[in-house]
């Protein structure tokens, strides 16, 4: 991935490269759609599935204990840190 930033929320992805033109481009949509749109990045190579993890631990890990209950369950912060290493190993 170029230097790119790539900001995900529920209703809207940021996506920033100095290098292109225009150099932001930030979608707001319903999460249904955003999830598409993320399905779409990845299908045509922009981001993968790496890149995707290592951006949800970031920022899991930005958040205070408070926040995270509301971010994502313990079981799933589990699932989702074995899987990124699962992928970073092979």
């Amino acid at each position: 991935m170029q230097k790119t930033i790539l900001r995900i929320s529920a209703d809207s992805i940021l996506i920033a490269n100095a290098a292109k033109i225009p150099a932001l481009v930030e979608i707001g949509a319903s999460p249904d759609a955003i999830m598409g749109t993320v399905s779409d990045l990845i299908d045509s190579g922009i981001v993968d599935v790496r890149d995707l993890i290592s951006l949800t631990l970031e920022q899991i890990k930005k958040c205070d204990a408070e926040s995270l209950l509301h971010v994502l369950p313990n079981d799933k912060l589990i699932e989702l840190t074995d899987c990124y290493y699962q992928i970073k190993n092979n």
